[in-house]
C-alpha cells in the first residue's frame, strides 16, 4: 500500500511537471525564432544536447543567460516566464529576478557558437556554425527581397 501511494504521488508530480513545462512553452512561443536541437548536424549525446538547450523551450540556447542557481535559458524565454509566472527559477524554484541574470562564461559561449547546424531554408543544404547562422540566414532574406 505504501509503495502504491508513493508511485501515485510520483506520477502526479511528473504530470504536474509536464503541465508546467507545457505552460512555459506556451508562454514563450518561440518556435519560429529559436532553432530546434534537431537542426544540429552532429548526433551528440543526450546530456550534451541538454546542456546547450534552453530548459524552458528546449531549443538550442539563443542569447543565453545564467541564473544565480546556475541554470541556462534563452534570454527571451526566461524574461517572459519571470514576467508571467513570478520571480523564481523555472527549473528549481529558487528566487530569481531579471537583474540576477548574467552571461554564461566565455568558453561556454565560444563552444556554443562553434556548433554546426543545418540551414532550415528549403533547398539550402548548407551547414553553418551557430555563431555565423544569423548572417547566413539574413543572406536568404536579402535574396528573397531582391527577388520580389
Amino acid at each position: 500500500i505504501i509503495a502504491e501511494r508513493a508511485r501515485k504521488r510520483m506520477y502526479a508530480r511528473s504530470q504536474k511537471q509536464a503541465e508546467s513545462k507545457s505552460i512555459m512553452k506556451n508562454i514563450t512561443n518561440c518556435k519560429k525564432i529559436h532553432l530546434s536541437t534537431k537542426m544540429l548536424t552532429v548526433d551528440y549525446p543526450v546530456n550534451f544536447v541538454k546542456s546547450v538547450s534552453c530548459q524552458i523551450c528546449e531549443h538550442i540556447l539563443a542569447d543565453p543567460v545564467e541564473t544565480t542557481c546556475k541554470h541556462l535559458f534563452c534570454r527571451l524565454c526566461i524574461l517572459k516566464c519571470l514576467k508571467v509566472l513570478g520571480s523564481y527559477c523555472p527549473s528549481c524554484h529558487y528566487p530569481c529576478f531579471p537583474t540576477d541574470l548574467v552571461n554564461p562564461v566565455r568558453s561556454f559561449l565560444s563552444m556554443l557558437n562553434t556548433l554546426a547546424v543545418r540551414c532550415p531554408v528549403k533547398d539550402c543544404h548548407e551547414e553553418v556554425t551557430l555563431g555565423k547562422y544569423s548572417h547566413h540566414f539574413s543572406s536568404h532574406k536579402e535574396q528573397k527581397d531582391k527577388g520580389t
